[in-house]
């Protein structure tokens, strides 16, 4: 009796680490530079303009924005919490976590909507000036 056997080539794992590397470099590398553009853009415009700040931009509800912050902060927590809760495979506490999660993005995204709405109707606008854009 006769055995016919085949040999493939197949990829090693330092092959395919190298690959993934090389690609997420290259990704890491694009990003970067499309980042330094604009940065020079935006100093380079910055730099040509007139008067970038108006007497408008003292107005601004800054203390709706600081609670907004902290908002997104603590919605960042709870899905962190969520995160090691799935770990330990805690499926209650994981679910809990999500669900205000969810809630936290909600209220954020309403504070959102209220401060754009406030300076809109302040006249803070990307038609206005340049720093509503």
């Amino acid at each position: 009796m006769q055995t016919l056997t085949t040999i493939k080539s197949i990829k090693t794992q330092k092959e395919d680490q190298f690959t993934s590397y090389f690609g997420m470099l290259i990704a890491l590398g694009s990003f970067s530079m499309l980042f330094i553009a604009l940065l020079a853009s935006y100093g380079i415009l910055r730099v040509r303009s007139g008067i970038w700040m108006s007497n408008t931009i003292e107005t601004m509800p800054l203390t709706l924005a600081g609670v907004n912050t902290i908002v997104i902060l603590i919605s960042s927590i709870t899905l962190f919490m969520a995160s090691k809760a799935n770990e330990r495979e805690n499926k209650i506490l994981t679910l809990n976590q999500i669900y205000t999660t969810i809630i936290i993005g909600l209220v954020f995204l309403s504070l959102q909507i209220i401060l754009w709405n406030l300076l809109i109707y302040d006249g803070f606008t990307i038609k206005t000036h340049q720093a509503g854009s």
